[in-house]
């Protein structure tokens, strides 16, 4: 037997816990789970992400600019980011200049999308919309506005976005 996901409609073995091509969790029993709480809209169905599972969602989510990510997922992203850029650096540096720079070039490309996405729904978690993203271009004020909404912590209460994740 299977079911299909709510959220993209694509069939699922009915034992899964959340659906393998866009991350929806599917809603649990309390007998499933041997409590009483339901697990939030997360990926992996719990409240909680770890380093590597921000890094699939961030991708799994390439272009999804709708619902909320915690500011715990979006300063592990920052943070991958950070240390694949320096990487494909030093090896664009080992091997050569060019090379890497072409490199660098390929991945700023490919994460554009889903990095624009990502800060998207980091804005949607503290209630603002995806627009406030466009103080990044006002050089330094709008840099550290943003700055400090990516950093505030995410809204307690469940907002025109969808449920809190966190709360």
């Amino acid at each position: 037997m299977s079911k299909l996901c709510s959220k993209c409609g694509v069939e699922c073995d009915d034992s899964a816990k959340y659906c393998l091509h866009c991350g929806n969790s599917f809603i649990v029993s309390a007998e499933e789970t041997g409590y009483n709480a339901q697990p939030r809209d997360n990926v992996y169905g719990s409240t909680d992400i770890s380093f590597t599972d921000a890094f699939i969602k961030y991708w799994r989510g390439y272009v999804d600019f709708s619902g909320r990510a915690r500011r715990k997922e979006y300063w592990y992203i920052v943070l991958w980011n950070l240390i694949i850029g320096i990487s494909i650096s030093l090896i664009g540096a080992i091997i050569s200049n060019s090379l890497g720079e072409m490199l660098e070039l390929i991945y700023s490309l490919a994460t554009i999308l889903p990095a624009i996405a990502l800060c998207v729904r980091r804005l949607h978690d503290i209630g603002k919309s995806g627009l406030y993203l466009l103080f990044s271009f006002i050089p330094v004020v709008g840099w550290i506005i943003l700055l400090i909404f990516f950093a505030t912590d995410s809204d307690r209460m469940d907002n025109q976005y969808g449920k809190s994740i966190k709360y």
